[in-house]
């Protein structure tokens, strides 16, 4: 199995971790275990993404610095995109610095001008976000 031979790779036997012996693991390998954990559930191996935030996850990424899961939000964002969830998913982008994520939403808007405009909520947008659709836009 991949996850168990990174663990092994990381100093990690999971047949030896217990209560008492995880309270001295570093911080190093908690976010790893945490990082693979994350993505083997993201993998739909064991949880559908949509069933938790991703917005969420997103946040915990960068707390935490674990970027496969970081990757695997974005992409997760990009793919499910709709006229409810654009604007929280560009301020997250914004806030992040997600240039891929933040280029996606402005053409998300742009494609979707027509189903967006009666929603009245493109003035939530982040002021970097309408600038950039704008741009393209004209």
């Amino acid at each position: 199995m991949r996850e168990q031979s990174l663990l092994l790779n990381a100093g990690v036997n999971l047949e030896n971790i217990d209560y008492n012996s995880s309270k001295g693991m570093n911080f190093r390998i908690f976010k790893y275990l945490i990082s693979i954990a994350l993505v083997y559930f993201m993998e739909g191996k064991g949880l559908n993404l949509s069933m938790i935030q991703p917005l969420e996850l997103l946040k915990l990424s960068y707390q935490f610095n674990l970027f496969e899961l970081r990757k695997n939000c974005e992409a997760f964002l990009i793919n499910n995109l709709t006229e409810s969830n654009y604007v929280e998913v560009a301020k997250a982008a914004e806030a992040y610095q997600m240039v891929g994520l933040k280029n996606a939403v402005s053409e998300f808007v742009i494609n979707n001008l027509a189903r967006i405009q009666p929603r009245d909520d493109l003035q939530n947008l982040p002021k970097d976000s309408l600038i950039d659709i704008l741009l393209r836009f004209s």
